[in-house]
């Protein structure tokens, strides 16, 4: 399958992670739910974009820079500067985003290749 076919068949997968981004914004906290509607396209577009991979790739490269991502910034959590500490924070948001999307991704793109073939060939 080329990047292009998996590019139209894999839409449904940027979807669902807009979706579950909603769904986890809902339960924590609802009111804030209408002001990350472009942060939950982004994390959709993200969700899209990795499931362009194969899923092994996608798990290796993206799974890799989410932990590192993580790390480097648990690590900058426990400095004693304030700026550091909110530098870390950010890290960790965005280490945890990015194994949010490769998770979905990575999901997304196993169940269409399970169950998107029947559909496609009747």
């Amino acid at each position: 399958m080329t990047v292009r076919q998996r590019a139209r068949r894999n839409w449904i997968i940027g979807i669902a992670g807009a979706v579950i981004g909603a769904v986890l914004i809902a339960i924590r906290n609802p009111q804030v739910l209408a002001g990350n509607v472009g942060q939950l396209l982004i994390f959709g577009l993200t969700c899209w974009l990795f499931s362009l991979m194969r899923p092994k790739w996608t798990a290796i490269i993206f799974g890799s820079i989410a932990a590192a991502l993580t790390y480097i910034g648990y690590s900058a959590m426990q400095s004693s500067s304030d700026g550091q500490a909110m530098a870390g924070v950010m890290f960790m948001l965005i280490g945890i985003q990015t194994a949010m999307a490769t998770v979905v991704a990575v999901a997304g793109n196993l169940l269409l290749d399970r169950f998107g073939k029947t559909a496609e060939t009747g």
